[in-house]
Order: structure tokens, then C-alpha cells, then sequence
């Protein structure tokens, strides 16, 4: 199914004849995902009824391959958030994809004024538990490019090369690049050891 899923959807409608207009797949961030739960909503307001008890619990689980933004609709949103609590379901929402190094679960409601600034966004941890799917097996085809670059780790001073500075002659300090902040031009170490240096003993007089 997952195989020819993509085109058993984009070409359902191709018929002899038929002109049909080429047609994408949508993110899953523009997934149907408060719909989904929705539905399952509607089967558990009439679970009291020739309810089997085999089964305990009323959960929805979600499967998503995306990383757990949605764009959805604010009151769909308040809505689903609603029935969700007065009917006591407990919603679980599994990505497949990486996780990101935002918060997340994390809903972008549309902009419906048009407004350059008129994004908002919610955070519902409350009423959705959201987990990431983990294999141990290492995919060789991952894009996954991290917004945030560290800096360079700085090479470990060995203990040899620390006796030899404590015994002979005192070590040259570090460059001004080696001991300044990233991308900074100015060498915070230096200024704190004179700030915190106390006062010389001709200097109290």
C-alpha cells in the first residue's frame, strides 16, 4: 500500500476520454489531522452502547509522517480540544519523521484577514501526547539539515603538556580567537580576570 499509494491517488480519475488536471500530493502539514480525530470522536460519544469490554480505554492514535506542525482551522481547533475533554479520549499522535529542534506538537491556524503579521500558533500539550518513531537502523538518505550551528570543539589540553607549563616557564595564553565567544570580536575571558582580579597590595595604601 505504502508502495503505490502515490500513484493509485494521483491517478484515480485518469479515464480514457477524461482530461483531469495534474494534481500533488499535499505536506503533511496540510494533512486533515483535526478531522481525523473527529471521527473517531463521533464512534466514541455512542461507546456505552453494546460496548465490548475485551477492550478498555478509549484512545485515538494518529499516524503521521510529518514531524507534528499542522495548519489548521481555530475553531476546528477549540472544537476538537472540547470533545476531546468532555468525552475523556485520550488522543496519541506518532510522527515518523526526525524531530525538529522546535517545540512541537505545534498547530499554525490560518490566516483568514490576509495580515502580514496575523500568524498564530497554539501548542497543545494538554489534550495530544506526541511521540517520535526511533529505529536503530541508520537511514543513509536523510536530509535533515539542524538550524543551529556549534561552534568548533576546542582540542583538549593534554596532562603532559599541563606539567610542562606548571614546571618550566609560564604558558603563552591563548590567541584572542581561542578564547572569545563565536563570530565575537571582543575577549570576554580577558575582561572577566581583570573585573574579578583583586587589588594589589601597593594599592591599599
Amino acid at each position: 500500500m505504502f508502495n503505490s499509494y502515490l500513484p493509485s491517488v494521483l491517478h484515480h480519475h485518469h479515464q480514457p476520454g477524461v482530461t483531469v488536471p495534474e494534481a500533488v500530493n499535499s505536506a503533511a502539514s496540510q494533512g486533515n489531522f483535526l478531522e481525523v480525530l473527529n471521527i473517531s470522536l463521533n464512534v466514541f460519544e455512542k461507546h456505552y452502547l453494546d460496548r465490548s469490554f475485551d477492550r478498555t480505554g478509549q484512545v485515538s492514535v494518529v499516524v503521521t509522517p510529518g514531524v507534528g506542525v499542522f495548519e489548521v482551522d481555530r475553531e476546528l481547533t477549540n472544537i476538537t480540544k472540547q470533545r476531546i475533554i468532555d468525552n475523556g479520549v485520550g488522543s496519541d499522535l506518532v510522527c515518523v519523521g526526525e524531530q525538529p529542534l522546535h517545540a512541537v506538537p505545534l498547530l499554525k491556524f490560518h490566516n483568514k484577514k490576509g495580515g502580514v503579521n496575523a500568524d498564530d500558533y497554539s501548542m497543545p500539550h494538554t489534550w495530544i501526547n506526541l511521540s517520535f518513531y526511533s529505529s536503530k537502523k541508520k537511514i543513509g538518505y536523510g536530509t535533515f539539515i539542524p538550524r543551529i550551528k556549534l561552534p568548533p570543539e576546542k582540542p583538549k589540553t593534554g596532562r603532559r603538556e599541563r606539567l610542562d607549563c606548571l614546571s618550566s616557564a609560564p604558558c603563552m595564553k591563548p590567541a584572542l580567537q581561542d578564547t572569545a565567544l563565536p563570530n565575537s570580536i571582543f575577549d570576554y575571558d580577558t575582561y572577566d580576570a581583570q573585573v574579578f582580579r583583586l587589588p594589589s597590595s601597593h594599592n591599599n595604601k
